[in-house]
């Protein structure tokens, strides 16, 4: 029997409260050991209830990665700009992580922005995911801080231009010319040669 293959999908409601465990799994568990367990603490405290995750990613596009029913991670992104996103959130379960569902949610992400023709996609990268947006052509732009209950949490700006479909040029009528005969091609046999 073949083993299933993690999926990327759409967030439904009935996901949130995995999503929610998740989050708070993946912050207190693996993030980087550039963070103390106060950082930790301070970034997420407890698992948030349903409620919260929905006000929370209100005005978000969020695919989750799935394999069989465990959310295994997810990303979401701002869409409330024009022609461009905000990338927000990034996070794996932790005994899900060195699968490459971090890059293949990306990934999937980019694929979708370039459907909604977005001309940029952006980033504050944790320490944890600072070297996955490098590796997939962010372009590094600085440092930035926040400050949370009196500790500093440092991350890292990226940003990404998505190539756009340029129109075609309108085509000129050429005069009209004596069509040409065509010569058949020829594909050599194998041994042979023209």
């Amino acid at each position: 029997m073949p083993v299933p293959q993690p999926a990327i999908m759409p967030l439904t409601p009935a996901m949130l409260p995995q999503l929610a465990g998740l989050y708070h799994a993946a912050v207190q568990q693996s993030m980087h050991s550039s963070y103390s367990a106060m950082h930790k603490h301070i970034w997420s405290p407890r698992v948030r209830d349903r409620r919260h995750w929905r006000a929370r990613l209100r005005g978000y596009q969020v695919f989750v990665c799935c394999e069989r029913d465990a959310v295994l991670g997810f990303i979401a992104c701002q869409t409330r700009f024009p022609q461009r996103g905000e990338l927000d959130y990034l996070y794996v379960a932790p005994e899900a992580q060195g699968r490459g569902i971090a890059r293949a949610l990306v990934q999937h992400l980019l694929a979708w922005a370039r459907e909604q023709h977005w001309s940029e996609l952006s980033t504050q990268a944790s320490h944890h995911s600072r070297p996955l947006f490098a590796a997939l052509g962010f372009e590094y732009q600085g440092r930035c801080y926040q400050r949370r209950a009196g500790l500093v949490f440092e991350s890292f700006n990226f940003s990404l231009t998505l190539p756009t479909q340029k129109a075609l040029p309108t085509q000129k009528t050429l005069p009209a010319q004596k069509a040409q005969p065509t010569q058949k091609a020829t594909v050599p046999h194998h041994g042979e040669s023209n």
